[in-house]
């Protein structure tokens, strides 16, 4: 097989013989070589990519050594972090007792806010998110955003049933008359 030096030599003493043709045919075809030599696929360096990886780490501070600070700094976060998430889902479901024209705009408007308020203040430091302040303190921020939704669906509840008894007592007086109008006639 034809090598890439060959190919040039060849092109040389053409285009020193005065011969375009040949000249032009070897230019491309050394073109195409050279072309497909920079578009192999390099072989995959397992320990070069790991040592850029690594690099890369130490750049965004992901290998850092966790501190207690570090720690500590996670737990009120995740508080926010799993109050907010729980006040999300509620508004979420909310918004599907809105006439359809309403409830799409509602909704996107609520995970944005909710998108918004999770990467500017609830999202956890490179390399915290699995750790167990973190998690815990997330799992308390939910449990703890139900203690305002429970009081408040409580008396939501009180006065949903309220509104159910005065209807039912509407209905069972809307009866009797209805049945004394039969009894008259």
């Amino acid at each position: 097989m034809v090598n890439i030096a060959q190919l040039e030599q060849a092109l040389i003493n053409a285009d020193s013989a005065g011969d375009t043709e040949a000249a032009t045919v070897l230019a491309q075809e050394i073109q195409k070589i050279a072309f497909n030599q920079q578009n192999q696929p390099k072989p995959f360096d397992e320990e070069a990519r790991t040592e850029e990886l690594y690099q890369f780490g130490l750049q965004q501070g992901a290998l850092q050594p966790k501190t207690f600070a570090n720690y500590a700094g996670e737990i009120p976060k995740g508080l926010l972090g799993g109050a907010a998430n729980l006040y999300e889902q509620a508004a979420l479901g909310v918004a599907t007792a809105l006439p359809e024209s309403y409830e799409a705009p509602v909704r996107e408007g609520i995970l944005a806010t909710g998108d918004f308020i999770e990467r500017n203040v609830t999202e956890a430091d490179l390399n915290m998110q699995d750790s167990v302040p973190r998690k815990f303190s997330d799992a308390l921020g939910s449990f703890a955003g139900i203690i305002p939704a429970y009081l408040l669906g409580g008396s939501l509840v009180l006065a949903h049933l309220q509104d159910l008894l005065v209807l039912a007592k509407r209905a069972n007086v809307l009866g009797k008359q209805v049945q004394r109008k039969k009894n008259v006639t």
